[in-house]
């Protein structure tokens, strides 16, 4: 009596066993490139958020004051050397290639901000006086060259006190609350962002501020920067991302 033997042969499943593999390869390579899209898609999304957040913010401030009392630069562990607008010259800049701060001070309108005085500080990486609260020492005096502290960021900090100006100029490297002011980028090392220089494709470096004056008073003022992914963000590909931020911004008559 003949047996009935049905079965696959060894030829069939290995092309059975090939064609799995294949479909799984295609199928696990689409889901990486979903993932990497929507990292980079969220990262783009978050720069972008930031920054036109941030350029929103300067817009109302410097468009509603009263004038741009002065422009400032200072480097990580120096001192600010600022001109004030009664020395302004046709055009004042603060270029990031020979500052690693630059720094403007506004003249708030009382009718729009109570009054007293602004200043808008751009910090690049590496900045030692960029430490977030609680302020430990650990956290302020790390030497930028041998380790990032914290992100890039834009801060505002505002004085109402008759001697605003002077306190404002001269605020030291020591951060408390009283000197950092409110930061208004994301400090988040891995979600956040970064302020970084911003380059043109000739890799000259743009300056971060812009006066410019006509009949001796500032008139215009332009801002640009760059914002990139938090500086503990990874360095994949995928996970990065860089938008360049410019505006030119009227000032109101008073």
């Amino acid at each position: 009596m003949k047996l009935n033997q049905n079965g696959f042969s060894l030829l069939e499943i290995l092309v059975v066993v090939s064609i799995i593999a294949v479909i799984a390869g295609v199928t696990s390579d689409i889901f990486i490139q979903i993932i990497k899209s929507s990292n980079k898609a969220n990262i783009v999304t978050e720069i972008k958020q930031n920054g036109d957040s941030v350029m929103n913010q300067l817009e109302r401030i410097i468009r509603n004051s009263e004038e741009i009392t002065a422009i400032g630069r200072k480097t990580y562990n120096g001192t600010w050397a600022w001109t004030d607008s009664a020395s302004f010259a046709s055009q004042e800049e603060c270029i990031s290639t020979t500052s690693d701060i630059c720094a403007i001070i506004v003249k708030n309108s009382s009718t729009t901000t109570g009054g007293g005085y602004t200043k808008i500080e751009i910090h690049q990486e590496k900045d030692k006086e960029c430490s977030i609260a609680p302020f430990t020492t650990s956290d302020q005096f790390i030497d930028p060259v041998a380790g990032i502290v914290c992100n890039g960021n834009i801060r505002l900090v505002t004085d109402l006190t008759t001697s605003a100006i002077t306190t404002l100029e001269n605020q030291t490297g020591t951060v408390n609350s009283a000197t950092i002011g409110q930061l208004i980028t994301n400090t988040e090392k891995r979600s956040g962002v970064s302020v970084k220089p911003k380059i043109t494709s000739t890799s000259i470096t743009i300056p971060y501020f812009v006066i410019r004056t006509t009949d001796g008073k500032p008139s215009v003022v332009t801002v640009s920067y760059a914002l990139s992914q938090g500086i503990a963000a990874s360095s994949r590909v995928d996970s990065t991302a860089t938008s360049e931020f410019e505006t030119t911004i009227s000032l109101r008559n008073y």
